[in-house]
């Protein structure tokens, strides 16, 4: 249905291995016979859903089996269109179907060593702080400092795990030839299309997420409120776990800390924007404070995710209500009462990135008002 409509109006996107080898050939020079191949690389975007997996024949029951036991994703993820599948069956995911890049062995390596230390790293740490001692009475007759800190390691180790198993299926995904991501600038294959966790900025379940934006939270625009959009789209995430009660809060308290953050970074830019100005990059005392900030950025995440992972852990209502009892419901309160804060306080004037002061459509320059236009 979805590529019956878009074919009718929209000429199908290339895709990034496309892209990537949109090359102009041309001579040396006038006199010179020899050509030179100039490789064009475009900014790339997720192969898991690209802008052109909409079908124009329906896959048939024997391809559509095979999709859904991939095994590289059926059990774990990463979701993947069945646009991609085709193109890895066909071997259409290449440039050259008879010169595969090199380097996947290499990168599933990499993939696989990452991941079991992931899981090793679970192991030694859960064995320490399991989740299931945060609804004893020992953990309850701790002092409190210590029983957040037990809470968060708690709840980071058991994030491991799923960081572990998410980077080893990377590794499958690599061998198979279907995580093919065209090529970086040096013109060395990249083989990490499909990976489920950013090991730079601490992304995970990439894949998940993005499925989910593509035929979940873009499909209920009809609603007319984004906000309405995501509590279903978490619903959705939270009944394809399972039915436990542990789900639902997880993903509840997700979507209360994202909106938080959302708002707090907005009512916060005009202090913390000009950390990160180029004009300020040398500047000793404003990199001390960009530290800060980040460092800040990285606790407030880490406690909010893993105070989540806690009912995601245990599951069971009676179990994640005693650990949550335990440390006073501190991080539902916290986040509540950011988002009660930002309610009732003044809204802060908006900065423009080169430092200006925009007030009611108007720019603050130097203590002085000079009207601007709507596009600014």
């Amino acid at each position: 249905m979805d590529g019956a409509k878009l074919l009718k109006s929209k000429p199908p996107v290339s895709s990034n291995a496309e892209r990537d080898i949109n090359v102009s050939t041309k001579p040396l020079s006038e006199k010179s016979p020899v050509q030179v191949t100039t490789i064009v690389h475009q900014p790339k975007q997720p192969i898991s859903f690209e802008k052109n997996i909409l079908l124009p024949q329906l896959p048939s029951l024997f391809e559509t089996i095979g999709y859904a036991y991939f095994f590289g994703a059926f059990l774990t993820g990463p979701q993947f269109s069945f646009h991609l599948y085709k193109k890895f069956l066909t071997v259409s995911l290449y440039p050259d179907i008879n010169n595969i890049p090199p380097g996947s062995y290499k990168s599933a390596l990499k993939s696989l060593v990452l991941g079991a230390l992931y899981l090793g790293a679970y192991q030694i740490g859960a064995g320490y702080f399991p989740t299931s001692y945060l609804i004893t009475k020992e953990y309850a007759a701790r002092p409190f400092i210590e029983r957040l800190a037990i809470m968060w390691c708690a709840g980071k180790f058991s994030f491991t795990k799923y960081l572990g198993t998410w980077t080893l299926v990377e590794g499958a995904c690599i061998l198979s030839g279907i995580s093919f991501n065209g090529y970086d600038e040096s013109g060395n294959a990249e083989w990490n299309g499909l990976a489920n966790v950013d090991k730079i900025i601490g992304s995970f379940n990439t894949n998940t997420n993005l499925w989910t934006k593509t035929y979940i939270f873009k499909r209920l625009i009809f609603l007319g409120n984004k906000n309405l959009s995501s509590v279903i789209s978490l619903v959705f995430l939270a009944l394809w776990h399972g039915l436990h009660s542990g789900y639902y809060m997880c993903f509840g308290l997700e979507f209360i800390d994202m909106e938080a953050e959302k708002r707090w970074t907005k009512r916060l830019e005009n202090y913390t924007k000009p950390l990160y100005f180029p004009q300020h990059k040398r500047n000793t005392s404003i990199r001390f404070m960009r530290s800060l900030h980040q460092l800040a950025c990285w606790f407030g995440q880490t406690c909010a995710l893993h105070y989540a992972m806690i009912s995601f852990d245990l599951l069971r209502l009676e179990h994640w209500i005693t650990a949550y009892n335990s440390v006073y419901w501190i991080g539902h309160i916290v986040v509540f009462s950011l988002l009660f804060l930002d309610l009732i306080l003044p809204r802060p004037k908006a900065m423009l990135m080169n430092g200006t002061t925009k007030i009611n459509g108007a720019i603050k320059v130097n203590g002085n008002l000079a009207e601007s236009k709507k596009e600014q």
